[in-house]
């Protein structure tokens, strides 16, 4: 992760999520000289790990009492297909919804020759009432 100079942030470790196939790293922002703080994650799950013990965990830390009062994005390469509607993917997408997040990304963001695109790289955030401005770029590698 990235974060820009003279933006004061936090590593908050103690919120990882606890799964040996999953790479997180989650921090604590004050973005644009806000007094308040804004939890920014970038997640990578491993493609060939259970999807429910994932979401189990990542539902376990957001409904944590500090994380549900606070400004949540999160990013990343999930390895879940948005664009299957296998009962997985669609609990999935439940659990974040319930839990007041939407996701900012509904378009393909892989494309392979001679497969169908997918959609495994995810935004999410619990902040409704912000103009977001999200997307994907088509650019051939």
């Amino acid at each position: 992760m990235y974060v820009k100079q003279g933006i004061f942030f936090t590593v908050r470790n103690d919120i990882n999520l606890n799964n040996s196939l999953v790479e997180d790293i989650w921090i604590d922002a004050k973005l644009n000289g806000s007094n308040s703080s804004t939890i920014v994650s970038v997640i990578y799950f491993h493609p060939h790990s259970s999807h429910q013990t994932f979401q189990d965990e990542l539902e376990s830390q957001l409904e944590s009492s500090y994380l549900s009062n606070k400004k949540v994005f999160m990013i990343g390469d999930f390895n879940i297909n948005l664009l299957q509607k296998s009962q997985p993917v669609v609990n999935y997408l439940k659990s974040l919804t319930c839990l007041g997040f939407i996701s900012l990304i509904d378009c393909p963001t892989r494309f392979k020759m001679n497969l169908t695109p997918s959609l495994l790289d995810h935004i999410y955030t619990n902040q409704h009432d912000k103009k977001i401005h999200s997307g994907t770029i088509a650019f051939p590698v």
